[in-house]
């Protein structure tokens, strides 16, 4: 067989339609990326689950996005966001505040010392 006899010789149909494929293919994500109207997919679009925190963008959701109640000490960590304080100290008293919401009081002195004659307001 010659050279120039491979060179003249025509597409076969399953090489062209393979080529259709790929270019329907290619082009409809590009279609889908510029045509679609803004605000079009929404949660009627999308399965559970499949949107998670790792494909949102940086601070896309905020306090106004998220409904209030919805959002509790389980999904919260805890080592960016202070938990609810769960004990209670005297005024003045609070030393520290831990992760989990733990409170360390401090001992308080009393506000006067001695008899009511001679008091000592501090």
């Amino acid at each position: 067989m010659r050279f120039s006899s491979l060179v003249r010789r025509r597409p076969s149909a399953s090489l062209v339609v393979s080529f259709a494929a790929l270019f329907v293919a290619l082009g409809g994500a590009g279609y889908a990326a510029t045509q679609l109207p803004a605000n079009s997919v929404g949660s009627a679009q999308l399965e559970n689950g499949s949107v998670g925190n790792w494909k949102l963008k940086f601070n896309a959701v905020g306090s106004r996005k998220i409904i209030n109640g919805s959002v509790g000490a389980k999904q919260v960590n805890s080592s960016q966001v202070q938990l609810r304080v769960g004990s209670a100290c005297s005024s003045g008293a609070v030393k520290a505040v831990g992760l989990s919401g733990t409170v360390t009081c401090t001992p308080t002195a009393p506000g006067e010392f001695g008899t009511s004659a001679s008091a000592v307001t501090l």
